[in-house]
């Protein structure tokens, strides 16, 4: 019962965001600028060469139908996680053997295997503040997203760390955070593998699951003293204003002003 509803909460979810980005055209200009201003060129493109919703749709798809992937480890809490060890590398075990992992090690999860050196290079050209950086860790290539989206200078990239250690060491799992690093150890794995372009990782990929990392941690952690980054707006990360919207409005089976009064919608966007 649990994974049935897990599974209708992601596809409403990705069917309620699907019907936002298809009427709004504010939200659609917010997304399209976000990707066009990038490094990354190799966005989807029409029979014109013009930018396509195809790209939407794909890193919303996996930010929104995988966010929360994990959520019984969430449940189940700190004493399970023995057990809870067999889901995840059930998970990882469908990419590849060398990738299994020890739960209890929070540094083989926050890991992505090395198979080419080379991987983040191309990255490291064009932001030199990654140089600096391990990109085969997924939590410092969320950081670096982070700091590029809201202007967070190394100061508070550090605080955010130290926050980040603090909630590993002392609560149970976030769901939000393991989906996330999960997405970015697995494909991070896999274009490796298969020696697919490194770009495709660190735009696309890397933005549905910084997405899914904010779903969890903007209001609980980045709005909160030490950060102070007010309302988010989907200039900054669309993907992860509307991971936020969508889930907030489905999961208490919106009868709500939100529905009854769609201008509210409207208006935040």
């Amino acid at each position: 019962m649990l994974e049935l509803k897990r599974v209708l909460c992601s596809v409403n979810v990705f069917i309620l965001g699907l019907a936002i980005y298809s009427q709004n055209k504010n939200y659609k200009h917010c997304f399209k600028n976000y990707v066009i201003r990038t490094p990354y060129k190799k966005y989807y493109k029409n029979s014109q060469g013009e930018f396509s919703d195809e790209e939407f749709l794909y890193r919303w798809g996996i930010a929104s139908l995988f966010y929360d992937i994990t959520i019984p480890i969430e449940f189940m809490a700190k004493p399970m996680k023995k057990l809870l060890n067999n889901e995840i590398n059930s998970i990882l075990n469908t990419y590849g053997e060398d990738m299994q992992i020890n739960l209890l090690d929070f540094s083989e999860l926050d890991s992505i295997t090395k198979i080419d050196y080379s991987f983040s290079d191309n990255y490291r050209n064009e932001y030199p503040t990654a140089n600096f950086l391990n990109l085969f860790k997924p939590t410092q290539v969320i950081f670096h997203r982070l700091a590029l989206d809201f202007n967070l200078d190394a100061r508070k990239i550090h605080l955010l760390e130290n926050k980040l250690n603090d909630i590993i060491e002392n609560v149970t799992f976030d769901y939000g955070l393991i989906s996330s690093l999960l997405i970015l150890k697995i494909y991070g794995y896999i274009l490796q593998n298969y020696d697919k372009n490194p770009d495709f990782f660190f735009y696309p990929i890397v933005d549905s699951a910084t997405a899914i990392f904010l779903h969890s941690f903007y209001r609980n952690l980045l709005q909160r003293n030490l950060f102070n980054l007010g309302q988010l707006h989907p200039d900054k990360n669309p993907i992860a204003f509307l991971l936020i919207l969508c889930d907030e409005i489905q999961a208490h089976h919106r009868q709500t002003s939100l529905f009854i009064n769609k201008k509210i919608v409207w208006k935040m966007i």
